[in-house]
């Protein structure tokens, strides 16, 4: 999960004038992306990630817009129906995350709510980290653990590929310098370009290529 800053000069005119101007009853149900210019707007806020897993998200017609205060009351949620409905057209309570075959995130997710975790947070981002192959760890929070499972960011095709794209990250690296020349500098240097958008794009999985680099670096060989 990577912190996504909300920022409401992206919302399309399209969500807010009907937002504004449509007559009760009204929700998110009601509202036609026709343009998909809400789509892409999440995109470009999220850097073409999915807001749950970070799984790459192609364009806009490979993302499917997410409510993080579901759009339907669920037994357990605090809040009131009345709420989650206003909430369903709020454009900071939107996520873009990826389609999948039900195996995570908002599939696995429903309208259950969250206990902690919330990509709209930027916290998110320390509750969390990752281990050697390629799992999701909370940091002795149950909670935390709890919003792992619900989103199922440990299902084996995740995990597979937060393992794939780190041997990626390491091919390219080795092809600019050979396993025996690198240095700390040289692992600083090429962890920054995860770190960072290109052409307005995050590359995928990049928190866990991230750890990665600095588990590379922890080792002593690099510190001395």
């Amino acid at each position: 999960m990577k912190y996504i800053q909300k920022k409401i000069v992206l919302e399309p005119n399209t969500l807010r004038d009907y937002r504004n101007n449509t007559p009760e009853p009204k929700s998110y149900k009601g509202f036609g992306d026709t343009d998909k210019k809400l789509k892409k707007a999440l995109l470009n806020e999220q850097g073409y990630l999915c807001g749950y897993c970070m799984k790459k998200i192609v364009d806009e017609k490979y993302v499917s817009v997410e409510h993080y205060i579901s759009q339907e009351k669920h037994v357990d949620s605090p809040h009131s129906e009345a709420y989650h409905k206003r909430l369903s057209l709020i454009y900071n309570n939107m996520i873009g995350v990826c389609i999948n075959n039900g195996e995570h995130c908002d599939k696995s997710r429903g309208n259950i709510p969250f206990r902690i975790l919330n990509p709209h947070q930027n916290v998110c981002e320390s509750l969390i980290t990752y281990n050697l192959i390629g799992e999701v760890v909370d940091r002795n929070n149950s909670n935390v653990a709890y919003d792992i499972e619900l989103l199922k960011l440990n299902c084996q095709p995740l995990k597979e590929l937060r393992i794939n794209l780190w041997e990626d990250a390491k091919t390219k690296l080795i092809a600019k310098h050979s396993k025996v020349t690198w240095t700390k500098k040289i692992l600083e240097t090429e962890k920054q370009f995860y770190t960072e958008k290109s052409n307005g794009k995050y590359s995928a999985f990049c928190n866990y290529i991230i750890f990665r680099f600095n588990e590379l670096i922890k080792q002593p060989k690099y510190n001395s």
